[in-house]
């Protein structure tokens, strides 16, 4: 048998199995643990009991229990509150897909909040200069801060040649009609806000307002900063 998990939810102590008999419970919790991937438990009663350690005919018994719908409880249930199937070579564990999706999507929250706190420690080490060491990060992690030093020394690079940046223009145009650099940098970072949901919010985390700031008077464009540039 190969080496395979299975979680187990702390609310199973609040569900109306935990009022079933010791042995009831107990048989339960075996075949979660040696359940094969696709949650069917391919073993018969004879073999269960010897895991269990619990007679053949109390794990029979046990599975009869399992089967049957759910009387302790008044409002619907899937499966009526079945908890397994008999099935062609086993059986199968009901809820089994639905709590293996809930641990899927419990770790891709804690990737993607992982994924912001990396975005959020590259963006501070490139554009405050501070610099990360590339043989304490991951190979993954390391192309990330590469590429974002990249993207910050080329704008650095169009810079020096002359080229225009975001924001330049508008400035050339606004000291010849004789207007306040503090009035062109407001109007900068209202078009900064508004653009929130095209480039600045990138769904991998939020840039603050004071790196906005900071982005649109250094010339930096939308996605440069946190989210959907590196």
């Amino acid at each position: 048998m190969s080496n395979n998990w299975t979680p187990l939810w702390n609310i199973i102590v609040d569900s109306s199995l935990w009022e079933e008999e010791d042995w009831v419970c107990k048989v339960f919790i075996t075949m979660l643990a040696i359940k094969d991937p696709d949650h069917v438990v391919r073993l018969t009663a004879y073999q269960i009991g010897k895991k269990a350690n619990k007679s053949e005919a109390e794990v029979l018994k046990a599975l009869e229990i399992l089967s049957q719908p759910d009387k302790k409880r008044i409002e619907p249930q899937e499966f009526e509150g079945r908890r397994v199937k008999r099935v062609d070579g086993g059986w199968l564990m009901l809820n089994g897909k639905k709590y293996q999706e809930m641990v899927q999507d419990l770790i891709r929250q804690r990737q993607q909040a992982q994924w912001m706190r990396d975005e959020r420690m590259i963006e501070r080490a490139v554009v405050n200069r501070e610099g990360l060491d590339p043989s304490r990060l991951s190979p993954a992690l390391r192309a990330r801060y590469e590429k974002a030093k990249a993207k910050y020394a080329d704008k650095a690079v169009n810079k020096a040649k002359g080229k225009p940046l975001p924001g330049e223009e508008a400035y050339v145009a606004a000291v010849k009609n004789g207007e306040l650099e503090e009035d062109l940098i407001g109007e900068n970072r209202r078009a900064a806000r508004d653009e929130e949901g095209s480039g600045w919010l990138a769904g991998r985390g939020e840039v603050g307002q004071a790196d906005i700031n900071a982005a649109v008077e250094t010339g930096l464009e939308p996605g440069d900063l946190g989210g959907g540039g590196f």
